[in-house]
């Protein structure tokens, strides 16, 4: 992980690209990356300073242990429930036409055979 000086050279190498800019739209830009380092960099300083002012769990911690169980069980996208991709759309409803109303109960059941 880049540090905040690391940060801070890449936002100097814009900084230079800034001066160097013939278009609005390159300074811009060079602008932007410039302030986007410049933020990372103070935002990485901030975090070493502070440390002790943030949560982070330690390995015997379980943090979401009150939660139910289903809870924690999140897919690689991010949906609640089974991790089986195969799974994935089959409760979601279907619709019969572009103004999305629902088809009628057994049409959205039926699977595929």
């Amino acid at each position: 992980m880049p540090t905040a000086k690391q940060y801070r050279a890449k936002a100097a190498e814009y900084t230079e690209l800034l001066k160097t800019a013939s278009l609005p739209s390159e300074a811009r830009e060079f602008r932007n990356l410039e302030q986007s380092f410049i933020t990372l960099a103070e935002n990485d300083e901030w975090l070493a300073d502070n440390i002790g002012k943030t949560n982070s769990p330690g390995a015997d911690d379980d943090w979401y242990g009150d939660l139910p169980r289903s809870r924690q069980e999140k897919n690689a996208l991010g949906r609640l429930g089974t991790a089986d991709p195969l799974s994935i759309g089959r409760s979601q409803p279907k619709f019969s036409n572009s103004l999305m109303t629902p088809v009628p109960g057994e049409a959205c059941c039926k699977q595929p055979r």
